[in-house]
């Protein structure tokens, strides 16, 4: 299986001759249809984490997703699921040893493993400890008020904005799943908003504008029409007393294809997000190479393809 090669590849790199190596891998079992998809590669994963901790006494682990995960078969309609997304799993493997020559570092691994860390600091992180055992000497970018989570505490009043995350991307403020009795026409039309951006990728004007030479204006990517909302999630932040921000996340249908769509958007109706839910790599065979193979439904599948 493929995550035979990336785990075997990897082993392979950290053990070559090289004083000081970073090595990053993406296993992408959990993206597999099947509910048990990411337990097929436990044992490979714990069998070469163990091996790997026993050839480098010195090599740090961190563990971590892209995001987190949807606990129920149909996500839409639990605000759990909602709030799990935003709260990816993380784990860092320590040697006992760094730890024992640095017991301010374990304390400060400890604090912060209650406070909001995000990805920059694991970057920051990261990036310090290839200047072992000088960890404040990092150079290089390091995002603005990015903390080094073995050096530095990150503070318990931390913000989504001071930790660089955007509103339409933060825990701190929600969720709340509206009812259907509460769909308005506001919602729906930040819908239609969404379906008109997605035709606007594929749109003569689009492909024109992005290759001006070619006079072939003609694309099998369908124009998409609105079906029904399928849920309608709030995300409200306070930025000064009384004085909110609000995000809306928003899932429809579109008859064609047929495909499933989620679209971030504020209350000035500014998108953030835009992605299709439905399994778009089905599409490969009849794209329009100069669109985004998700924004181009070329093809009508039966009714309930994924």
């Amino acid at each position: 299986m493929i995550h035979e090669h990336i785990l075997n590849y990897t082993r392979d790199f950290l053990n070559s001759d090289y004083p000081v190596k970073w090595a990053a891998m993406d296993l992408n079992a959990k993206h597999r249809p099947e509910h048990e998809s990411a337990n097929q590669i436990d044992n490979a994963l714990e069998h070469f984490l163990r091996q790997i901790l026993m050839e480098q006494k010195n090599l740090v682990i961190f563990l971590f997703g892209d995001h987190g995960d949807r606990y129920h078969g149909n996500y839409t309609d639990h605000p759990g699921s909602f709030t799990e997304i935003f709260l990816p799993f993380l784990s860092i493997i320590v040697p006992r040893a760094i730890l024992r020559d640095h017991p301010v570092w374990e304390k400060n691994l400890l604090t912060n493993s209650h406070r909001f860390m995000v990805h920059y600091d694991l970057h920051h992180t990261m990036k310090s400890l290839m200047h072992y055992p000088d960890l404040d000497q990092v150079t290089g970018h390091l995002a603005t008020g990015s903390y080094n989570i073995f050096t530095q505490v990150i503070p318990r009043q931390r913000t989504c904005a001071a930790a660089g995350i955007p509103n339409w991307s933060c825990i701190c403020g929600g969720p709340q799943v509206l009812s259907p009795s509460k769909w308005s026409d506001r919602h729906i039309g930040f819908a239609q908003q969404a379906v008109q951006e997605i035709n606007s990728k594929h749109s003569k004007e689009s492909l024109q504008q992005q290759y001006p030479g070619n006079t072939n204006l003609s694309t099998p990517c369908m124009d998409i029409t609105l079906g029904n909302l399928t849920n309608v999630v709030v995300y409200k932040q306070e930025y000064d007393t009384h004085h909110y921000t609000e995000h809306y996340r928003i899932g429809f249908n579109s008859p064609q294809g047929p495909a499933e769509w989620e679209v971030t958007i504020d209350a000035h109706g500014h998108i953030d997000s835009l992605k299709q839910m439905t399994r778009y790599q089905k599409y490969d065979e009849c794209l329009d190479s100069r669109v985004s193979i998700e924004f181009c439904i070329c093809k009508q599948f039966p009714h309930g393809t994924p």
